[in-house]
């Protein structure tokens, strides 16, 4: 009998999940069963709190309770919105960025980040170094060459260098190193 009963409150909580507001008439005809003995199951819901239930235009309604997995889950779809919307404001964004521009943990992040990546919203570039990640949105329009120039760009020697040939062009390896002050290695 308990088991019984049990099967039948979650078959209601899961109508109730899928249609959120519904009155007890639309869950006696989904699930055929006498109104009588739903409101017995639905009143064990609601005194357990599983539940709520709302009585406006003289009709119940019911809703799920949200418990804190439901708020954690709307916080962490509220972040990777926010993520996702940086991500295509500056492509080709390192982990750090993205962790110091929302003040969260580089793990925090991270976490973040792969559940975009494996929903398939966001795509992760390893640098040339192949240990830094740069990130892109999916549906951006930019293809692989202008992600890997961007990757180049957003590093800060190869940026200068490449602005500085740009406003004095040609120049000799010597003079970039004098203009740098910097070793033949560094640069």
């Amino acid at each position: 009998m308990i088991k019984k009963n049990r099967e039948k409150q979650v078959r209601i909580y899961s109508i109730i999940a899928k249609n959120p507001g519904i009155s007890l008439d639309k869950i006696s005809e989904i699930i055929r069963m006498p109104v009588e003995e739903i409101q017995i199951n639905l009143k064990f819901l609601l005194r357990h709190k599983i539940i709520l239930c709302s009585d406006r235009e003289g009709y119940k309604r019911y809703y799920l309770k949200k418990t804190n997995v439901g708020l954690r889950v709307e916080q962490s779809q509220e972040i990777r919105q926010k993520i996702y919307g940086f991500i295509e404001k500056s492509p080709g964004v390192y982990l750090s960025e993205i962790a110091s521009e929302f003040q969260m943990r580089v793990s925090l992040a991270e976490y973040h980040l792969l559940h975009m990546e494996q929903n398939q919203k966001i795509l992760a570039i390893k640098d040339d170094r192949g240990y830094y990640r740069r990130y892109f949105t999916k549906d951006s329009e930019i293809g692989f060459e202008n992600k890997k120039l961007l990757s180049i760009l957003r590093q800060e020697i190869p940026s200068k260098i490449i602005s500085l040939l740009l406003k004095k062009s040609p120049m000799k390896h010597k003079e970039i190193l004098e203009y740098f002050n910097v070793d033949k290695s560094t640069l």
